[in-house]
């Protein structure tokens, strides 16, 4: 069992090596099991999965940014509550942002077939609700003093 995409699905397990020692059993259980999870030794795993299989993902996640979008602003706040937890750490007006992002976020990621912007999403918006989490943290950035001049940019995340 892995998780592709949010879902639990059935894998199979192989190493990186069987790809390209045998790739044709390889294809064969990623057929069989709806995806396959290669094993590397110097690097994160990685997934095969047959093309309707990823079809299929992105479908579903057409329809969840569609359902969200669709339903009632209290109804979709509940929701989201629900699956994010966190996420009742922001103020109220900030809430009400992360629900607009996140149902615009969701429709152009499926519209795209990445789910990348929606991980970058949800990183982002759980961090700021840590930030309110903590009252002391929250209270020095409010009041700390905004000196764009004094602005630096910020290396890139490895």
């Amino acid at each position: 069992m892995g998780i592709l995409c949010g879902v639990r699905v059935h894998t199979a397990e192989r190493n990186w090596s069987d790809l390209s020692r045998d790739s044709a059993s390889v294809a064969d259980a990623a057929e069989r099991h709806g995806a396959v999870h290669l094993h590397r030794r110097d690097a994160p795993g990685m997934y095969l999965v047959p093309e309707s299989r990823y079809e299929e993902a992105s479908e579903a996640l057409t329809l969840i940014s569609r359902i969200l979008r669709n339903l009632s602003r209290d109804f979709a706040k509940e929701a989201v509550l629900d699956i994010s937890p966190w996420a009742a750490f922001l103020p109220p007006d900030d809430l009400d942002t992360y629900l607009t992002e996140l149902t615009a976020t969701l429709a152009g990621a499926a519209d795209l077939g990445s789910i990348e912007p929606l991980i970058v999403l949800q990183r982002e918006w759980k961090a700021t609700a840590e930030i309110w989490a903590d009252p002391e943290l929250a209270e020095r950035l409010q009041n700390a003093p905004f000196e764009p001049d004094a602005a630096k940019p910020v290396p890139a995340p490895r």
